[in-house]
């Protein structure tokens, strides 16, 4: 609650300039350290953005210079802050909360949503202010935005705060319920962390608001016929809503320590750069996510092992298995589902179960892909022969239901290049709920240097570009290099480090070189495949192939460059078209011996007879006479005679000493008619692939329709070429993707439907 009468008082812009300097402190460092961007630290940033926007509306007396409509505007960005900053203090306890319960958390994806639900909140009430009919007129009132005299809309702000409190409060609560402290030691110190953090902006905030709605409440219920008091406690409300900035910067320093910047002559630009570049990648996550997923990655891979174990004793009929797991000082629940069912797909693909439950001992590659909210988590056993993944409920059940036909489905086809599914599991921990599938790496144990994911649609089928100074892996030796340094790689075939990225269909300019015969048998293999997903209502699945890279050396004594080329060139005159036989031609493309054989009276005889056959329209202004350029060319005045020299349009005032000059410089070195060429040494390119179809789970949902309405109907975009589409004109259009790459045509081949 701001004072009404002053609003340019000593206290609001004492507390304004305070918060612009606690405010600017969190944007710079923000911007000045990537370590400084891990989570929750991009919330408390963007909260502190609103804040240095409320701020500097008070710190500069902008109410005394404004209109009517000027005032309700700057009233409106007033309303729209306020509420804003609210909605991001509300989002901050959110996130915490999600990190704490779900280790899987796309923090980028949220993100979105963040900014979305605090500006059209804010936004919301600041066009209900502009709507209403509370005058703002800087003549009458001297205050353009929302005082102590529009009772109702402070009541309603103070609504919002008491809930966004209430929440953080509840939030903070069941941080601490649901994490007992047993567990991993490093994901115990993270649990630790991030109560504290919760705790320590919850109770700053809690007792910032308390003192604000406090003076609020004397205000309007005790002091009204004390003005003296009344005065002081404006006063003081005014100062401490200008300065809310400040315990920004107390939760940014309680959280992250305080900055420490060297002052040094020349040491600030210099630690900019070098952090610019450094090896911390911007997209930080939370150190909670990362220590939860490895205490959730080893239950998983226990779970898997008992649940391995435990399959000959379950009865064919059971569908799910309920598993108990006790260690280190947690209980966690692990279901098994359809052991019996899953069980009899490895026996099919010769998997010992001895070594199928050995290699879960130990796991590589744990990563977070990009994706919904909950990103999909998977990881890698150590011997690269199978991949777990997390699916949500729904591709869960999809998987379930079609099991007795994609059993039936694998046993009719032994090439089938549809996922194999080795498992399906759940374990909840957090008081959450988290599904697993085991699968066959589809890539295999060769390491590949090229992946694209491929589905037929070309609408928003680009990898995204990876900006420079970025830190990748490359694809050919796996390590960490900065994108766009050109660092030399001794294992790659350009010679520099290359990023290990998944390419899409706009970036696949190639054809698969196998046999024809392989070709055709893997389009009509791939076709049956395709066929059964779409009985099955699937779609959104893909291809996904990786090409291995391999160098040929060139052996030069296998050449001859002397004989011609049999692929005919066509040769294209850019001004003038004489006839195929041009005897011209034939004597520039002749040996160098026939050159030399010929005399001046056979260049002059062929260059006749070739004028006489060009079109009498051609250009020959690049041809003239020593003297001047402006000539006329007769019928029959040969054009390489010695009396005609090519000049240029504009002439430069060439001197009689400069063409003296240059007629006595001698001609150095050999040369002939011919230019001469370059043999390659060496010829990089594919010499083995592996594929399979991926991302079979996803059904013709109706949020997929409705994607698929938005595209078409509002962004306007081609139904062929856009990713959601019906199950069977996306098999089609898979189809004949995967004919044109293996360069099958359509008449070629004829699969057999079963």
């Amino acid at each position: 609650m701001l004072s009404n009468t002053r609003p340019d008082s000593l206290p609001t812009q004492s507390g304004a300039f305070i918060s612009v300097i606690s405010c600017s402190i969190i944007t710079l460092s923000f911007l000045w350290k990537r370590k400084w961007r891990r989570y929750p630290n991009p919330l408390i940033y963007w909260k502190a953005v609103v804040d240095l926007l409320y701020a500097l509306r008070f710190q500069f007396s902008w109410d005394g210079y404004t209109n009517p409509l000027g005032c309700r505007a700057l009233a409106t960005l007033t309303q729209f802050c306020i509420f804003s900053s609210e909605c991001w203090f509300l989002c901050m306890s959110y996130n915490l909360y999600q990190c704490s319960t779900n280790p899987f958390t796309n923090l980028k994806h949220n993100l979105k949503w963040y900014h979305s639900f605090s500006w059209s909140v804010g936004m919301l009430f600041a066009a209900l202010l502009w709507l209403s009919s509370v005058e703002f007129d800087p003549k009458v009132h001297p205050a353009c935005f929302v005082d102590e005299t529009v009772a109702n809309e402070l009541i309603v702000y103070y609504v919002v705060v008491i809930l966004a409190v209430l929440c953080a409060v509840i939030f903070a609560v069941l941080e601490t319920q649901t994490h007992p402290f047993k567990g991993m030691k490093e994901a115990l110190k993270a649990k630790k962390d991030v109560i504290r953090s919760a705790r320590i902006f919850t109770v700053a905030y809690i007792i910032y608001q308390i003192i604000l709605i406090s003076f609020w409440a004397a205000d309007v219920l005790f002091f009204s016929n004390h003005p003296r008091a009344l005065h002081l406690v404006r006063d003081a409300s005014s100062f401490f809503h200008a300065a809310k900035g400040l315990i920004d910067l107390v939760i940014w320093v309680a959280i992250n320590g305080s900055p420490h910047v060297d002052c040094r002559s020349g040491r600030l630009g210099n630690t900019f750069d070098s952090d610019r570049y450094s090896d911390v990648d911007i997209d930080l996550q939370p150190q909670l996510n990362v220590a939860l997923r490895k205490e959730v990655l080893h239950f998983t891979t226990r779970g898997i092992v008992a649940a391995s174990s435990n399959t000959p004793m379950v009865t064919s009929n059971r569908r799910v298995v309920h598993l108990r797991l006790h260690e280190l000082g947690m209980t966690v629940c692990f279901d098994d589902y359809s052991p019996s069912s899953f069980r009899d797909i490895r026996q099919g693909f010769g998997i010992n179960e001895i070594l199928y439950r050995k290699a879960f001992l130990a796991t590589c590659h744990e990563r977070l892909q990009s994706g919904g909210s909950s990103g999909a988590f998977m990881f890698y056993t150590a011997d690269y022969a199978f991949l777990v993944k997390t699916v949500t409920t729904s591709e869960r059940n999809v998987l379930l239901n079609m099991l007795p036909a994609y059993i039936r489905h694998m046993k009719e086809n032994p090439e089938s290049h549809l996922t194999r599914f080795y498992g399906c599991h759940s374990i909840e921990m957090y008081g959450q709920v988290f599904n697993f599938v085991v699968m066959g790496n589809v890539i295999g144990r060769t390491s590949m240097h090229q992946f694209f994911d491929i589905k037929g649609s070309w609408i928003d089928r680009n990898a995204t570009a990876l900006p420079p100074g970025k830190t990748v892996i490359c694809t050919y030796c796996s390590h960490a290099f900065r994108y766009g340094t050109n660092e030399s790689c001794e294992y790659s075939i350009r010679g520099i480090h290359l990023p290990h990225i998944v390419l899409k269909d706009n970036d696949f300019h190639r054809k698969l070189r196998v046999e024809s015969d392989i070709a055709e048998a893997l389009v009509c293999q791939l076709e049956n495949d395709s066929n059964f997903l779409r009985e099955q209502g699937i779609m959104d699945y893909s291809l996904l192939l990786s090409v291995h890279n391999t160098k040929y050396v060139v052996e030069h004594c296998s050449m001859d460059t002397r004989n011609p080329s049999p692929t005919k060139r066509k040769v294209n005159y850019p001004v003038c078209h004489p006839e195929s036989n041009d005897s011209f031609l034939s004597l520039v493309t002749d040996s160098a011996d026939q050159t030399d054989a010929s005399t001046d009276e056979d260049l002059d005889e062929v260059e006749c007879g070739n004028r006489r056959k060009f079109n009498r329209n051609c250009r020959y202004s690049v041809v003239g006479q020593y003297e001047g350029c402006s000539i006329t060319i007769q019928n029959n005045s040969p054009l390489l005679g010695r009396t005609m020299r090519r000049c240029n349009s504009v002439l430069y005032g060439a001197t009689a000493e400069t063409s003296r000059s240059d007629d006595k410089l001698k001609w150095i070195g050999k040369r002939t008619l011919e230019k001469r060429g370059y043999q390659a040494c060496v010829v990089a390119g594919p010499d083995f692939y592996t594929l399979g179809v991926v991302d079979m789970l996803q059904t013709w949902t109706w949020t997929k329709r409705l994607e698929r309405l938005w595209k078409t109907i509002i962004l306007r975009h081609d139904g062929m070429g856009i990713s959601a589409a019906p199950p069977k004109l996306y098999a089609e259009r898979f189809q004949r993707k995967m004919r044109d790459i293996l360069m099958v045509p359509s008449v070629s081949v004829t699969c057999d439907p079963n």
